[in-house]
C-alpha cells in the first residue's frame, strides 16, 4: 500500500479505495502465536477527487506507533519518542535498548529531505515500513508471506484465502473496492489505535469523492 490508497493485496491483486476515514490495512490477532498485530491507516480526501494517507497507526502486542503526515509520530502516546536510542543517546554510560513494539525494533532514518522513513522489523526478512513524504504517508510490507499472518484479514485481504477480499464475515467475495472499504472501516469492535478520533467514525461511513459516488 502507498500514499494514494493503491492497495495491494497479500497475493499481489491491486485496487484503489479512496474513501475518507479510518481503515483496517491488517487485522492479524494471531500473530507471534497470539502476541497480535493491527495497522490502521488514516485517508483523506484531497480536491474532491482523490484521497492519501494522512497517518498510519502499527500496533504489536500493546505497544503501537502513530506516524503522521510531515513525519509527527507518538510511540505509546509520547510524542516524538526517542526511537534510535543505540545511536542516540546513553543512559550512564551505557547504550539504551532500542526502541521497539513488544520487542520488534523500530528503526528511524531520513534517507532525503523531507522523506522520513520508519521501519519495524518482525523477522530476519520481514519488515514494515511506514514513509512520509511532505503530508503524505505509505506502508509498505517486505516479505510478509509468512505463517505467523495465518488468519490476517482487512483491506490487504484473507490471507488464508490467497488475498481474496472477503468481508468481515469470512465469506462474501467483495468485488466493488467502494464496497469493500466500506466493509473495513475502523468500527467501535476493533482496536482503536489513533490517538484522537477525527470523522467520521463508525457507524458514520466513509465519505468518498464526489467522483466516487
Amino acid at each position: 500500500m502507498i500514499g494514494d490508497p493503491h492497495i495491494r493485496t497479500w497475493f499481489g491483486k491491486q485496487f484503489d479505495y479512496h474513501g475518507e476515514c479510518d481503515l483496517v490495512l491488517i487485522a492479524a490477532p494471531g500473530f507471534q502465536d497470539g502476541l497480535g498485530l493491527h495497522l490502521h491507516v488514516r485517508t483523506k480526501i484531497q480536491f474532491n477527487t482523490y484521497s492519501y494517507i494522512e497517518a498510519a497507526a502499527l500496533q504489536i502486542g500493546q505497544d503501537v506507533l502513530e506516524v503522521g503526515s510531515y513525519g509527527d509520530y507518538y510511540l505509546n502516546g509520547v510524542e516524538s519518542a526517542e526511537v534510535n536510542k543505540p545511536f542516540a543517546s546513553r543512559l550512564n554510560g551505557r547504550k539504551e535498548e532500542p526502541a521497539s513494539l513488544s520487542g520488534f525494533p523500530i528503526h528511524f532514518d531520513v534517507p532525503e529531505e523531507k522523506k522520513k522513513l520508519f521501519s519495524v522489523k518482525l523477522s530476519a526478512n520481514e519488515v514494515i515500513h511506514i514513509t512520509v513524504w511532505k503530508q503524505i504517508v505509505s506502508v509498505k510490507l517486505d516479505h510478509s508471506k509468512d505463517s505467523q499472518f495465518a488468519g490476517a484479514t482487512g483491506l490487504m485481504g484473507d490471507y488464508d484465502a490467497d488475498g481474496l477480499m472477503l468481508a468481515r464475515d469470512g465469506g462474501a467475495v467483495m468485488e466493488n473496492p467502494n464496497e469493500f472499504g466500506q466493509e473495513w472501516q475502523v468500527r467501535d469492535s476493533d482496536p482503536q489505535l489513533f490517538l484522537t478520533a477525527r470523522e467520521p467514525q463508525y457507524p458514520q461511513q466513509c465519505k468518498l469523492p464526489s467522483a466516487s459516488s
